[in-house]
C-alpha cells in the first residue's frame, strides 16, 4: 500500500533527524533549537527568506540540507539541485510558490516533532 504524503514527510523527517542525532550533544542541542524555530520563521518571513537565512547560518545549515533534499526529491533529478537557487530562479507563479511553501512548512513541522521525539532517546 503506498504511503500518504503526510506519512512520507514523517518518515523522511524521522530518518533525517535520527541521522543527525549521531552527532555530539552540543550539535544536537543547536539542531533542536533551530528546528523549533523553522516553522514559525517560514510563516512569519516566508519560505524564501527562511531558506536563505538557514543556508547562510552555520547552525541552520543542517536544516537547509534537509529542506534541499526534500525539495530535490519532489522537484528535480539533478544532482546539483539547490533549493535557494530554484526558489529564486525557477518558481514561475504565485500558486506554485505557495504550494512549495506549504510543502516545506509541513515538512518543517515534522522535523520539529521528530527532533522533540528523539531528544534524549539516542545513546
Amino acid at each position: 500500500m503506498p504511503l500518504s504524503t503526510e506519512h512520507e514527510r514523517a518518515r523522511f523527517a524521522y530518518d533525517e533527524v535520527k541521522s543527525y542525532y549521531e552527532k555530539p550533544e552540543s550539535e544536537k542541542e543547536k539542531f533542536e533549537s533551530w528546528a523549533e524555530k523553522l516553522p514559525s520563521m517560514i510563516v512569519s518571513c516566508g519560505l524564501l527568506q527562511a531558506v536563505a537565512f538557514y543556508k547562510t547560518k552555520k547552525e541552520g545549515e543542517p536544516l537547509y540540507k534537509i529542506i534541499n533534499k526534500w525539495l530535490k526529491t519532489k522537484l528535480s533529478e539533478a544532482d546539483s539541485f539547490d533549493a535557494l537557487q530554484w526558489l529564486t530562479q525557477s518558481v514561475v507563479d504565485l500558486q506554485q510558490y505557495l504550494y512549495i511553501s506549504d510543502e516545506v512548512l509541513k515538512l518543517s513541522i515534522w522535523v520539529k516533532k521528530m527532533a522533540k521525539a528523539l531528544k534524549g532517546k539516542q545513546p
